[in-house]
């Protein structure tokens, strides 16, 4: 029928055939390894099967008449109190604004939709002793088969502390054809002396060796190096594991190479650079911006208004207005704050109105004095602004010599 009054009946045949089509062995072909068994839906779908299941379902609901249907049974007051139903489960659940344009969830969605019968989900204790964990090994096995091909492997362990002070060793396995996360380990009453470290290393280097076995009559190493920062007990436990695995009875490596890592030592540098007198003051004045305004509401709201008023300066690539915000660096991230002293600087007109405002004083509580004084502070003793300008003056000279040359 294609009348867009079809009767429920009718509707629940449609979606039979729907179904029934998406099940198909045919809509399974290029499905990612390990599908469900009993042709039951996949969990992983290849990007061909799911556009062939797409065109399955618009054509089944275009000749059926459902199409029409839905698109006038759809009212503009319907859609949003549709729209604000996900929008209350989404900020009590402190889900990602975004979630809904996840491919799973949307599949997930339309999946439920499609039931026969009302379906009120599974309960946690189900998601988290069985569901979830058959998930994570099918998308082990996937992982797997994957990475299983690379000629080459690096072993990367790099320590942090969580949001409960405990210390965090995560080990990760590099390759050019991605990386894989194994495990994390909880240091806590633990040696990290170097020999702990380069046993604790070996554990992860062995589990790869068994994960990625060397083919027939080859004697490629699963993984060939390790890269870790560089203070003196690591690069201590690196030789210690190069030793080790020379030694086990199980690998015998003859060789391991081990690395220090490029971006710790960028970082140590950019560390030792912002203890300067100048960029330690500097790095201050940069911080006291983000913080007070991430800190009050007023600012951040002005700070916009400020950028529409001189939209012309806060265009993107392709000319559209995009405003911006402070941005704070990581603390044990240094590389960071290049990029939020610049952020700073492009958002220097829009602070400059921010400050000017007439309530600024009252809606920050920064006493007019006070900032009188530090501008004092800052201000060039008599004589030296003068001098300033006149090397300035011959440093633009010397520029237009060079340009003029």
């Amino acid at each position: 029928s294609s009348s867009s009054t079809m009767p429920g009946s009718a509707a629940a045949a449609v979606d039979a055939q729907v179904r029934n089509a998406m099940h198909a062995p045919h809509a399974h072909a290029g499905a990612t390894p390990g599908s469900a068994p009993n042709n039951e839906p996949l969990l992983l779908e290849s990007p061909e099967t799911k556009r062939a299941r797409t065109g399955v379902e618009q054509e089944l609901r275009r000749r059926a008449g459902l199409t029409g249907m839905f698109k006038h049974a759809m009212g503009k007051d319907e859609q949003e109190r549709l729209h604000m139903i996900w929008a209350r489960a989404i900020a009590h659940a402190g889900l990602a604004p975004n979630i809904l344009e996840d491919d799973y969830v949307r599949d997930a969605i339309f999946q439920t939709s499609l039931a026969p019968a009302p379906y009120h989900g599974p309960r946690r204790g189900v998601m988290e002793r069985r569901l979830l964990p058959a998930y994570d090994r099918e998308l082990d096995g996937v992982v797997k088969e994957t990475m299983c091909d690379v000629t080459c492997r690096v072993l990367g362990m790099d320590g942090w502390d969580d949001k409960q002070r405990r210390p965090i060793i995560n080990f990760i396995l590099f390759s050019e054809s991605g990386d894989e996360f194994i495990d994390d380990e909880d240091m806590t009453g633990r040696a990290k002396d170097a020999e702990a470290l380069s046993r604790l290393a070996l554990k992860y280097v062995l589990w790869a060796h068994r994960r990625y076995p060397p083919g027939e009559g080859s004697r490629r190493p699963a993984v060939f190096g390790i890269c870790t920062d560089n203070p003196t007990v690591m690069q201590n436990a690196r030789r210690l594991l190069a030793t080790l695995l020379s030694e086990h009875e199980e690998i015998r490596q003859s060789y391991f190479f081990d690395w220090p890592c490029l971006l710790h030592a960028l970082s140590s540098l950019l560390e030792d650079i912002c203890k300067l007198p100048f960029f330690k003051a500097l790095l201050a004045k940069h911080k006291a911006i983000v913080s007070t305004i991430r800190r009050k509401a007023w600012l951040r709201s002005q700070l916009g208004e400020e950028q529409r008023a001189r939209k012309d300066s806060f265009k993107d690539r392709l000319g559209r207005f995009r405003p911006l915000t402070v941005k704070r660096y990581g603390a044990t991230r240094i590389g960071s704050v290049p990029r939020s002293a610049e952020r700073n600087a492009k958002l220097q007109p829009a602070l400059d109105g921010v400050v000017s405002h007439p309530d600024y004083f009252k809606m920050t509580g920064v006493s007019q004095s006070r900032a009188a004084h530090a501008l004092t502070a800052e201000a060039p003793a008599d004589g030296e602004g003068e001098e300033d300008e006149e090397d300035e003056d011959e440093e633009d000279e010397g520029e237009e010599d060079e340009e003029d040359e």
